[in-house]
Formats: structure tokens, C-alpha cells, sequence
């Protein structure tokens, strides 16, 4: 009798401790679960930028003086993957469109460093044209001054060329993103058009040393009907929102660009 009821106090003990471990392996894993989402979210990576640079040149030349081309294209990782893959897209969209449309000959898809290779064959295309010419060509597209901020990213890119003609030419790109989703930011709409409109003219006026109710276009400027307008290019920066005129955009090419910043001061507090 007593042996049968010992047996059975083993078994119940038994079945106690099973019961016990299981409890105890599900409470683990659940602590294992919550500490690999939480780790995952506090481990993604610092948002960091990168240049990969890319050039070619004429084959042979042996002086200073060639047909060259040279990219300098930025690429940020770190973050929400996502997000750092809209951006980079847009980047090598507009350094693709910018090559292919100083090509000879239109180009489908392919490498940038092909894209190179072919800018120079069109200059040897231009030679056989006109063996007599001394002209030489160059395409310098440079993204490497380009700025991580805290939580955008403002995508600067410098381009200067001489394709021939009187001058060679230059512009610059601005366009800043938010980190946390890649989306284009709306400088106009984040500040308001009103606000950038009355800030940005008279940061200008005051540049060119005109009076708030000197003529823009008298003072030889090119605004359309007379009226102040923002720059097509405009970005978020350390200090503020810098605005880009470029060449021909309201001045002459004699005149060169105009750019300056707004400090986040101004723009945050009342006019």
C-alpha cells in the first residue's frame, strides 16, 4: 500500500515538474521575441553618405588639355532600407538623365561606367566629323557636397560642362528627403510660400544692394512681369534653407548665380 501511494506521489510530482518546465521554456522565448524586436529597431544602423566616382577620358591625349568626363554620385545607407532606396533611386535617375542627354546616340539601360565610355566615343564621333577641330569637351557632375542631416538629406549636385559653343556651362541641383520614409520634402509647404516669399526677397534685395521698392527688372534682373519669385532650387541645410538662382534663371550668364541661405531663426520665428 505504501509502495502504490508513493508511486503515486512521484507521478504527481513529476507531472508538476513538467508542467513547471514548459511555463518557464514559454516565458523565455516570449522575453526572446520582445528582445529581438526591441534590438531590431534600436540596432538599425547610423544613416552615413558614400561617393562612388566614376571617369573616363580621351584615349591617348598626353596633356592636361583632354575630353574627360568625372561623377562624383552620393549614396547614403544606414536606416530604414526603404526609405534609403527611394532616395538613391531618385539619385541615379538624375545622374542618368544628365549623361544621356549629352550622348550622341540615345542609350537604353545600362552601367554608368558605360555611360562614361560613350560620352567619349561621342567626342571621337565629333571628330570625325570635324578632324580640324580643337575643341575638347568635359562633364563634371558632383554630388559629394551633398548633406546628412539629423532627419533629411539634401541631395546637392554641381554640374559644369563645356560641350563647345561661347562658354561653358554650370548649375546646380537642390532636393532634400525625409530619412524616416524617403519622400521629397516641400520646402514651400513646410514653411509656407508667403513666408519664403518675403524672407527670400529681401535677402535678395539686400545681396544686390536694392531698396524694397527698386524694380527688379530695371536693375537688371529678369523676373517674370517684374514680380519676385523663389528659386527652382531650394534645399535643407545645417544652417538653414539654402536657395540656388542659377545662370539665366533670373540674371544673365554675366551675371553668374545667385545663392543664400535663410537661417531656421527667420523661418521659425513671426515675420
Amino acid at each position: 500500500m505504501r509502495t502504490a501511494i508513493a508511486q503515486s506521489f512521484i507521478a504527481i510530482l513529476f507531472i508538476a515538474t513538467l508542467a513547471s518546465c514548459d511555463s518557464n521554456s514559454a516565458t523565455q522565448e516570449g522575453n526572446s521575441d520582445n528582445s529581438t524586436d526591441t534590438s531590431s529597431t534600436a540596432a538599425m544602423s547610423p544613416i552615413k553618405m558614400e561617393v562612388k566616382k566614376y571617369s573616363d577620358r580621351e584615349e591617348g591625349c598626353k596633356t592636361d588639355d583632354c575630353t574627360y568626363i568625372e561623377l562624383q554620385i552620393p549614396a547614403i545607407d544606414g536606416g530604414d532600407a526603404a526609405a534609403m532606396k527611394n532616395i538613391n533611386t531618385y539619385i541615379d535617375g538624375v545622374y542618368r538623365e544628365a549623361v544621356k542627354a549629352r550622348l550622341a546616340e540615345p542609350m537604353g539601360n545600362t552601367t554608368i561606367a558605360a555611360m562614361c565610355a560613350a560620352f567619349i566615343e561621342g567626342y571621337k564621333l565629333f571628330l570625325m566629323e570635324f578632324p580640324d577641330s580643337e575643341q575638347k569637351w568635359y562633364l563634371e557632375i558632383d554630388g559629394s557636397k551633398s548633406i546628412v542631416g539629423a532627419d533629411y538629406f539634401t541631395v546637392v549636385v554641381n554640374h559644369e560642362e563645356y560641350l563647345g559653343g561661347a562658354h561653358s556651362a554650370a548649375f546646380t541641383q537642390l532636393n532634400s528627403f525625409d530619412l524616416s520614409n524617403g519622400n521629397m520634402i516641400d520646402i514651400t509647404e513646410k514653411y509656407g510660400a508667403g513666408k519664403l516669399l518675403t524672407l527670400a526677397e529681401a535677402k535678395f534685395r539686400e545681396m544686390n544692394k536694392l531698396d524694397s521698392k527698386a524694380d527688379l527688372n530695371d536693375a537688371g534682373f529678369m523676373f517674370k512681369e517684374g514680380k519676385f519669385a523663389l528659386p527652382e532650387n531650394m534645399g535643407l541645410t545645417k544652417e538653414g534653407v539654402l536657395m540656388v538662382y542659377n545662370s539665366y534663371e533670373v540674371a544673365s550668364y554675366a551675371q553668374g548665380e545667385t545663392r543664400f541661405t535663410i537661417p531656421y531663426s527667420a523661418l521659425n520665428g513671426d515675420l
